[in-house]
């Protein structure tokens, strides 16, 4: 699945705003494993499955770190 390039802009605008306020994303695709910090204080950690579920949501064109921090502000 693709996303059209107005709405990449959108999720890199969000995820540079997030990153600046504090949050943080670590992805570690040999476990695999997701860890999302929000600058709220909410924390977020898939692994294995669940991990492999989530990123698979992702689009092929965003990296999966802009894609899940940018929708995490939703969570």
């Amino acid at each position: 699945m693709k996303i059209p390039k107005w709405l990449i802009k959108q999720y890199e605008e969000r995820f540079t705003n997030e990153r600046n306020a504090g949050s943080e994303i670590s992805i570690d695709a040999g476990l695999p494993s997701v860890s999302i910090e929000m600058r709220n204080g909410e924390s977020y950690y898939f692994q294995e499955h669940d991990a492999d579920s989530l990123l698979g949501t992702v689009p092929e064109n965003i990296s999966p770190e802009i894609f899940l921090l940018a929708v995490a502000q939703n969570w």
